[in-house]
């Protein structure tokens, strides 16, 4: 069984997302409603992935990535936002997140994320490929790049 910790301060998109992801036999799902409780459970449960929302009050979302990559390097952890790609995206993957969603995906994609990250590889949707691809088109300021 998949164990993911969903974490989000808003009850109702807590509750979407359980239904999306244990609508898959073999996913199960706990909920936290703060970053203070996400890392509780991480220290008491075994989970396979947790999703975690970028905007939260008390510690943030990047406090909280901190913290668990500290405690648990190994565990998979999906950044949720509904910010756009490009204010957050490459920040967060570099602060340790193996992946980010925004949440204007769709369903489907959620539960392909969960699986990408649980098998060890980083998901990034096609707006932060883009991102990364002409982050990596860029070689101002290399210098090598004027030899």
């Amino acid at each position: 069984m998949i164990r993911v910790l969903i974490t989000d301060d808003h009850p109702i998109v807590r509750r979407g997302l359980k239904q999306i992801v244990a609508s898959e036999a073999d996913m199960d799902v706990t909920e936290a409603g703060s970053g203070a409780e996400a890392l509780r459970l991480i220290d008491t449960g075994e989970f396979n992935a947790v999703l975690l929302d970028l905007s939260m009050p008390g510690i943030s979302a990047v406090q909280v990535l901190s913290q668990m990559r500290a405690r648990h390097p190994q565990l998979p952890v999906l950044v949720l936002s509904a910010h756009s790609e490009t204010e957050f995206a490459v920040r967060i993957i570099k602060a340790g997140a193996s992946g980010y969603l925004n949440k204007h995906l769709a369903p489907e994609e959620l539960v392909t994320a969960i699986r990408r990250v649980i098998s060890g590889r980083k998901y990034i949707g096609p707006g932060v490929a883009e991102l990364l691809a002409d982050s990596l088109g860029n070689d101002e300021g290399e210098p090598h790049a004027s030899l």
